[in-house]
């Protein structure tokens, strides 16, 4: 069986934890308040803004699909937090990279960005950049990356209506992205006791 690794800087980035217990916490209750306590210990904000960081972290975990593994950005969290989503599929060798960044999506507000993405660990992937409207008539950018290597088709999705944050994140993104590496589940396994 193989699986991905992600390779990130704990400095900037926060895993989600996929199942509870997990490591020293022992429900997400615990992880997010313990969480919105060090960050507002580590800057100048308030119990209250530690209490709001606490439930959007609840609502990250919440939200999670079962096949996905959510890393949480937190090089500003009390002025833009976002999360990206990592999953992975068995490769479809008829269905071109394009279509699973949704290049030709008919929704978008403006042409689609699409950029080629090399990376060190997979093949090379691309990226693209999408502008969609939303109900209410509010746009979103859409951050989407896939890579096809090894046998699995490899995706990462960025999304926020923060839109110019977003794409100020582009390098942080861009990074993890590239960190990413297709390995057997056993070497996951014992390489997630050590990395996150």
């Amino acid at each position: 069986m193989k699986t991905v690794k992600v390779e990130f800087d704990t400095e900037l980035w926060i895993y989600v934890p996929e199942a509870w217990p997990w490591k020293n916490f022992a429900n997400v209750d615990q992880w997010a308040t313990t969480l919105g306590e060090l960050y507002v210990e580590a800057t100048e904000a308030s119990a209250e803004d530690g209490a709001v960081l606490a439930e959007k972290l609840r609502a990250i975990v919440a939200q999670r699909a079962p096949e996905e593994s959510r890393f949480i950005c937190m090089a500003d969290p009390f002025n833009f937090l976002f999360h990206v989503n990592v999953l992975y599929v068995d490769s479809n060798k008829k269905m071109p990279l394009d279509d699973l960044v949704f290049a030709d999506d008919p929704s978008v507000v403006r042409p689609v960005e699409l950029e080629q993405v090399t990376s060190p660990h997979l093949a090379d992937g691309v990226r693209a950049l999408r502008y969609v409207e939303d109900e209410d008539g509010d746009v979103g950018l859409f951050a989407q990356y896939a890579f096809r290597a090894k046998g699995l088709d490899v995706i990462l999705v960025a999304v926020s209506y923060e839109t110019d944050n977003l794409l100020a994140a582009l390098p942080a993104i861009d990074t993890l992205a590239r960190s990413i590496s297709v390995v057997r589940r056993g070497f996951l396994q014992r390489s997630l006791t050590q990395e996150i």
